[in-house]
């Protein structure tokens, strides 16, 4: 039996494993790429915002769009003059790379079920600052900026120049075409110019004028309802602060006084003020019940002390409220009493008027007769007339003057028919001259006590 030789070389034995990586790797490596593509690519046939942004990673899609959207152009035509203006130029844009982010992870590359989907159109948003510049430079013949109303003081008062419109063209109208024109849709638009109105109108200007004007003329201390020193308009001027708010469209304004100016003009009411009371005069009856007055009672008035009042006024007109009413001290006023009387005496047939029981003057009358007495008592004046036709069982007589009832159909009044003073001739009424029956019909009013005696 024949044995291998010591030295002999055995033969080598294949290594299959050398062969399969020699082939494994390139096949894992196209594996990996693939995996990533699908993972970290947009699927074929995604548009945003016109765009096609198939096999795009995010960043490349979010940088395509954004430069689309600034670059995309429409033509503004405003009264036969034509602009291209780029999305750019109004400060057009989306929200990039949130909208590819979103996208991406709706539409990866490997999910095969959202290739060739509908076009993505996110929102477009505008400065506005940047379109209505971008306007203005391209139709400046067009845009007219609008000026606000304003207020001076002038002459003592607060006056308003009025505001004016300004035109321009409509920016929404051209943002809306922008948007249309990004979609695939028009490229080119006409739009209108359209009028602005003033932030602060004239109307708004004139209600804080009028109010103003208001509180110049009405500046001043006063005692009720009386101005008894009043604020120079110039003054009054010099503490108001007018501040025009375009935002909210009106002027605002402040009132802070001086202290000083103010106390100074305090210290002239107490003279002002200073009123001595008036002693007034009335007519009562024996009851001492008015009855009219002579002479009108009028209460004094003073003003201790001007301390606090600069200060109080200072706060009213921060408020607003330029009409610093004073609170002076009452001094009251006292009233005389004067009793009037018209006193009859039968036996003398002579009337006696009476002030506070003195006989101030006197005259003949004549009475009832003594089928017709005049009835003896105490009584008031009552009902009055001018003049009056007076009725009897027998008699009729017509414009009779200044009849004055004390007791029934008892009066005093004038005489026309007879001048038999002295002696009883009456019905019961108390006759006299006319000139005598206007005499006492403006002297004595109604209340008046008369006394009828012998």
């Amino acid at each position: 039996m024949r044995s291998r030789s010591e030295g002999a070389e055995m033969p080598k034995t294949r290594r299959p494993g050398f062969v399969l990586l020699a082939v494994g790797i390139p096949t894992l490596a196209v594996a990996g790429v693939a995996a990533w593509a699908g993972m970290s690519l947009i699927a074929p046939g995604t548009k945003i915002a016109g765009v096609d942004v198939s096999f795009m990673t995010p960043q490349a899609a979010a940088e395509s769009v954004t430069q689309h959207v600034a670059g995309t152009e429409t033509s503004i035509t405003v009264a036969d003059n034509t602009v291209a203006v780029a999305g750019s130029a109004l400060g057009a844009s989306v929200d990039a790379q949130n909208v590819v982010d979103q996208t991406m992870a709706e539409r990866p590359l490997w999910n095969i079920g959202s290739w060739s989907g509908e076009e993505i159109r996110p929102a477009v948003t505008f400065d506005d600052t940047a379109t209505n510049s971008t306007l203005r430079d391209a139709f400046p013949s067009q845009s007219i900026d609008p000026v606000d109303a304003s207020i001076t003081f002038q002459d003592g008062e607060y006056v308003v120049t009025p505001a004016s419109e300004g035109k321009g063209v409509d920016p929404a109208t051209v943002q809306d075409a922008f948007t249309v024109a990004l979609d695939g849709g028009a490229t080119a638009a006409e739009v209108s110019v359209t009028t602005h109105e003033a932030d602060i109108t004239t109307a708004s200007a004139e209600e804080t004028a009028g109010e103003l004007n208001t509180l110049v003329g009405d500046a001043g201390y006063y005692v009720g309802d009386e101005r008894i020193l009043a604020i120079e308009s110039a003054d009054f001027e010099t503490w108001v602060e007018l501040t025009p708010n375009p935002e909210a469209g009106v002027f605002e304004y402040s009132v802070t006084a001086d202290a000083a100016t103010l106390d100074s003009l305090a210290q002239q009411l107490p003279d002002l003020i200073y009123q001595e009371p008036v002693k007034g005069k009335a007519i009562v009856n024996s009851a001492g019940e008015f009855l009219e007055t002579l002479e009108p009672t009028v209460d004094g008035m003073s003003l201790e002390s001007t301390d606090g009042l600069a200060d109080a006024f200072v706060a009213q007109l921060a408020e607003h409220n330029s009409a610093f009413t004073v609170e002076p001290t009452v001094v009251p006023a006292e009233t005389a009493t004067v009793e009037y009387t018209l006193e009859v005496d039968l036996s003398e047939q002579k009337l006696y008027v009476k002030e506070n029981g003195q006989v101030v003057d006197s005259w003949l009358v004549s009475t009832g007769t003594d089928l017709t007495p005049t009835t003896l008592g105490h009584y008031s004046i009552g009902w009055r007339q001018e003049i009056q036709t007076m009725y009897g069982d027998d008699y009729v007589q017509p414009d009779v003057k200044w009849p004055m009832y004390f007791n029934g159909d008892e009066a005093f009044h004038g005489v026309y028919w007879h001048d038999n003073w002295g002696t009883p001739m009456s019905h019961g009424c108390v006759g006299m001259p006319e000139d005598r029956a206007k005499q006492i019909y403006d002297w004595a009013p109604e209340g008046t006590d008369v006394i009828i005696r012998k």
